[in-house]
C-alpha cells in the first residue's frame, strides 16, 4: 500500500481555505473563500499522474481511496462524491462537516455514485473543549447529527457507509491513530 500524506500551508488561514471546497460564511472557522476545488484539480491531474508514473501503482478507482481528518475529513467527502471516478473509498475522521452540511449534502444527493463506495464516519464524543455541559452535549448531538444525515443520503445511494463515535475521542491525532485498524478493515478487507 503506497500512502501519500499532503502538507498544507501553515500561515493564517490557509489551511483552512485550502481544506475547503466550499466559502466560510463566519462561525467558529470565520469567513474565508476556500480553494478545496483548486486543491483537488491538482491532486487528481498532477499529484495523483505523478505517483502512478513514479511508483508500480494499480491506478484504477477500485484500488485508490483517500482520507482525512478534521478539515481533512470533510475535503475527503467532499473528493470521494466529486471525484468518484477516481477514488472508492474514503475514511472520514472528525469531519469538519457542520458548517457545510447543506451544500455537501446537496452535493452528495446532486452526483451520480458507483454503489461499490465505501465511506467511513466517524467523530469523538469529546470532540470539544466546552465551558459547560451544555454547550458540550449541543455540539456532540450535531456532530452526530451531521454524520448521520451524511450517511442516510450516501446509503440511499446505495454507499456502504460505518459509522462510528469514538469513546472519549478527542479531537486530536492519537485518537484518530486509534481508529486506523477499524477503518482500514473496514475500507479495504470487506
Amino acid at each position: 500500500m503506497i500512502c501519500v500524506g499532503i502538507e498544507c500551508s501553515h500561515r493564517g488561514q490557509e489551511r483552512l481555505k485550502e481544506y475547503c471546497p466550499y466559502d466560510c460564511q463566519g462561525g467558529f472557522l470565520g469567513t474565508f473563500h476556500g480553494i478545496g476545488e483548486q486543491t483537488f484539480e491538482w491532486i487528481v491531474n498532477t499529484l495523483k499522474p505523478e505517483i502512478d508514473r513514479t511508483y508500480r501503482t494499480y491506478s484504477f478507482r477500485e484500488a485508490t481511496g483517500i482520507g482525512g481528518s478534521s478539515m481533512g475529513g470533510l475535503m475527503s467527502i467532499y473528493g470521494v462524491v466529486r471525484y468518484n471516478q477516481i477514488f472508492s473509498k474514503a475514511a472520514c475522521l472528525s469531519s469538519a462537516v457542520t458548517p457545510f452540511q447543506g451544500q455537501l449534502l446537496g452535493d452528495i444527493q446532486n452526483t451520480s455514485l458507483n454503489s461499490d463506495m465505501r465511506v467511513y464516519l466517524s467523530w469523538g464524543e469529546q470532540e470539544g473543549r466546552w465551558q459547560s455541559e451544555e454547550q458540550r452535549d449541543n455540539f456532540d448531538t450535531t456532530l452526530a447529527r451531521c454524520n448521520r444525515a451524511i450517511e442516510a443520503v450516501m446509503q440511499d445511494k446505495n454507499v456502504t457507509t460505518m459509522l462510528t463515535m469514538q469513546k472519549d475521542g478527542r479531537h486530536c491525532e492519537a485518537d484518530w491513530a486509534k481508529q486506523v485498524p477499524q477503518f482500514m478493515d473496514f475500507l479495504w478487507r470487506s
